[in-house]
């Protein structure tokens, strides 16, 4: 009782996170499929013909292994890592509880368990941007098939008198995640050939993106017939309800033709007859040493889980980047603003965005410069590459690469993330990086390591995105833009680190 109360008081922050991020829609099915998970598990271990003898090495390093990467996940605010490093802690404890082969029995339930832990969020955005996508424009074809006059632009299908936004809830991933879960759960509780228990978890992914540009389909028809309102509401869900049911018919028939096809037939793994309880945990008896390890390994996590969270919020960084000046060198700016949604979608601490001008060259030496400031990346707030939205809004990525130069009057070189992103014949070119506790940071990998030696070193764990992007009127002219931008992020330089400062110095 001991080690469970400690257990869960040491993983609260990332149960509750779980519990939360569960209520939405795509993660709903995983009230179901945790308890299912937990039950195969319970299943495999008593299924054991041999005795159970726990593992007091093997459990105390999985154990210690799954709570290391749990303080890891904190440090550097990665939800994911925190979450996924309970099942690796579960793990840990069947081991030493139950011995290395219920450990290894148990791999199926854990691994059904894993499969509902929230995904990161740079990939949640950029698998459901993607899936949105597919959808919209596989259901544009629908609709042209069945002769109904009908423009796609990124996401959004023009059907002349009204539009429809294929909106991150319409992705499509609300049907991939649960019937992923369902293919698992079907595949390896039957016993089947190998060939057709992959062929069942691969065409989980095309079925959910057809039946998804199926239900976008029809409801562009039945919005066509009946207004906007028939693409809202109660018909709206009921068709959501309706065709996740196909999907699960469409799945049905594929199992059905791979079995035919490979020759098979399945039978329940759990066909195996439990003769008057024979086998029950009732057989096994944690041994003494096994529940002390756990205990020590546990207590020793908690400290210094304490110790990290004293370490995270001992500073408090509040740098508004909102008061960056319109007014730089010979650089002229007129300043925008984020609709509602996009604020809503983003969730900066604050955030400041302008057109700036220098001569008179017309549209092609307007620079669109943003920055998007985080005083504490909490996990499912950290500012993602803007290569997660552009596809959703139309915009094709022509080249990508890492781009390096040496500002004006600077000894150093300075790195960036540098695009070319097309649209309707418009082509921008971009550059984009990241300031970490006040430096500059051009890879992904690259923030989460310096997020890490800032919470550590300093408690500091804010983070900006900072993007600008200029016009780019043909091929020929990359690089004088290429220039352009160089100068632009020359001159930015100095009045962006006064508003976000290294560590020990001073803002003013």
């Amino acid at each position: 009782m001991a080690c469970a109360s400690l257990c869960f008081f040491i993983l609260r922050d990332e149960i509750n996170q779980l519990f939360s991020v569960w209520s939405k829609e795509e993660y709903g099915h995983a009230f179901i499929v945790v308890p299912l998970g937990f039950t195969w598990i319970a299943v495999s271990i008593l299924n054991e013909e041999s005795e159970r003898r726990p593992s007091l090495f093997l459990g105390s390093f999985v154990l210690a292994v799954g709570l290391v990467i749990n303080v890891l996940g904190g440090v550097v605010f990665s939800a994911w890592v925190s979450s996924f490093s309970i099942v690796i802690i579960i793990s840990g404890l069947i081991a030493t509880l139950f011995g290395s082969k219920s450990l290894f029995s148990s791999w199926k339930g854990l691994l059904l368990i894993a499969l509902v832990i929230p995904l990161p969020p740079q990939f949640m955005a950029l698998a459901t941007s993607q899936l949105q996508l597919a959808s919209s424009v596989l259901g544009t074809a629908i609709l042209q098939f069945v002769q109904i006059p009908v423009y796609r632009e990124g996401n959004i299908i023009d059907l002349g008198l009204l539009k429809l936004q294929v909106v991150e809830a319409c992705s499509g991933l609300n049907y991939v995640m649960p019937l992923f879960c369902f293919s698992f759960l079907v595949a390896f509780s039957l016993k089947l050939k190998a060939m057709v228990r992959i062929g069942v978890l691969i065409f989980t992914i095309p079925i959910a993106i057809f039946a998804n540009a199926l239900r976008i389909s029809l409801i562009g028809v039945t919005a066509t017939v009946w207004g906007k309102e028939a693409a809202e509401g109660l018909l709206h869900d009921l068709e959501g309800y309706a065709f996740f049911i196909l999907c699960l018919m469409m799945l049905a028939g594929c199992l059905w033709c791979l079995l035919r096809l490979s020759g098979d037939h399945f039978s329940a793994e759990w066909s195996r007859e439990w003769r008057g309880g024979r086998y029950s945990f009732r057989n096994t008896t944690p041994s003494v040493r096994a529940l002390i390890a756990i205990l020590l390994i546990l207590s020793g996590t908690y400290y210094v889980k304490i110790w990290l969270f004293e370490q995270r919020y001992s500073v408090e960084t509040s740098y508004d980047v909102s008061f960056f000046p319109l007014s730089i060198e010979s650089w002229r700016g007129i300043q925008r603003a984020l609709s509602p949604e996009e604020l809503n979608a983003l969730k900066p601490s604050n955030y400041f965005m302008a057109d700036y001008s220098y001569g008179s060259n017309g549209e092609n030496s307007i620079i669109n410069y943003y920055v998007a400031y985080y005083s504490n990346t909490q996990q499912y707030n950290v500012p993602h590459s803007p290569l997660v939205c552009l596809p959703g809004s139309g915009w094709g990525v022509d080249s990508m690469e890492s781009y390096s130069f040496t500002p004006k009057d600077a000894m150093f070189r300075f790195t960036v993330n540098r695009i070319i992103i097309e649209k309707n014949n418009t082509t921008l070119l971009v550059y984009y990086w990241w300031k970490v506790g006040g430096r500059d940071v051009a890879s992904t990998a690259g923030v989460k390591g310096r997020l890490l030696l800032d919470s550590i070193k300093s408690g500091r764990s804010d983070v900006a995105l900072v993007r600008v992007f200029i016009n780019v009127p043909n091929i020929q002219a990359v690089s004088d833009q290429d220039a352009v931008l160089e100068r632009f992020i020359s001159d930015i330089i100095q009045p962006l680190n006064k508003l976000i400062p290294l560590s020990g110095v001073d803002s003013n």
